[in-house]
């Protein structure tokens, strides 16, 4: 589920059941602290990013708007790009798919959607130079790819973002790259953490052979290799002795990355 600060309107991060995108409102700690709780003019104030917030996610039936007015928009009302892509587009993205499975949107539909958030993406990146930069780091701190048959390339790119948005160089490969590949980039980029995304769990086969290849490599080239994507949020149960690091929530990674 999406956490979201019921005063500021910010992004707090995901919670479980990680497979849902719902929102649940709380209070941020600078909030609290600023005991906006008490503001009793604040509601009206933040009704502006509520109704953004509301026709991101109502593009399922209201039809997308223009990625460049929604980027405009938000950044205007002070959001911050992680909160726009993992606090809005992320729920529009869950919120089109299910609609899609229940045969309530077309095809046709759900790849304008796709589009107009890979757009937004891009646009993001050309507006924000200090983001371009990190994501053009010759040595990321975490590399991220596809398994083998993921050809789902959205989610990877805002795991990316949240990572740059939070000062870690970080590259995303996309669509995707063999596992012999992977291993030859690990060791000329050298990130301390591989991120491998899986859609379905008959990919994490896909992932046990990075691991595998990964795993030859010299010791000082070995990065951790964690397993995340949507397979991973539905809490698929892998065996005891798979050997996989599975993260569903996002914010783990970036944890990990900063400890």
């Amino acid at each position: 589920m999406i956490r979201w600060c019921a005063y500021c309107q910010r992004f707090l991060g995901e919670t479980s059941p990680f497979d849902q995108y719902d929102v649940t409102h709380g209070l941020c700690e600078r909030c609290y602290k600023l005991r906006r709780f008490e503001d009793n003019e604040l509601t009206d104030r933040m009704a502006p990013i509520r109704d953004l917030y509301m026709r991101i996610a109502g593009q399922t039936t209201d039809g997308p708007h223009s990625p460049a007015q929604l980027l405009e928009e938000g950044l205007a009302h002070g959001l911050a790009p992680v909160d726009l892509l993992m606090g809005m587009i992320q729920p529009a993205l869950y919120s089109m798919g299910r609609a899609w499975s229940l045969g309530q949107a077309s095809v046709v539909q759900e790849h304008i959607l796709t589009a107009a958030c890979s757009t937004l993406l891009t646009l993001l990146f050309e507006r924000l130079p200090h983001l371009r930069e990190l994501r053009q780091s010759h040595q990321p701190r975490v590399l991220l790819v596809n398994a083998e048959d993921n050809f789902h390339t959205l989610g990877l790119q805002v795991v990316e973002l949240l990572l740059l948005s939070s000062g870690v160089p970080a590259l995303a490969v996309l669509p995707g790259l063999p596992t012999r590949e992977i291993a030859a980039l690990v060791r000329s980029t050298r990130p301390t953490v591989l991120g491998v995304s899986v859609a379905v769990p008959q990919q994490f086969a896909s992932v046990r052979e990075i691991a595998g290849a990964v795993g030859e490599l010299r010791p000082h080239h070995q990065p951790r290799v964690v397993t995340g994507g949507f397979a991973v949020k539905q809490g698929i149960a892998l065996p005891d002795d798979a050997g996989l690091t599975l993260m569903a929530n996002p914010h783990d990674l970036l944890g990990l990355v900063k400890t």
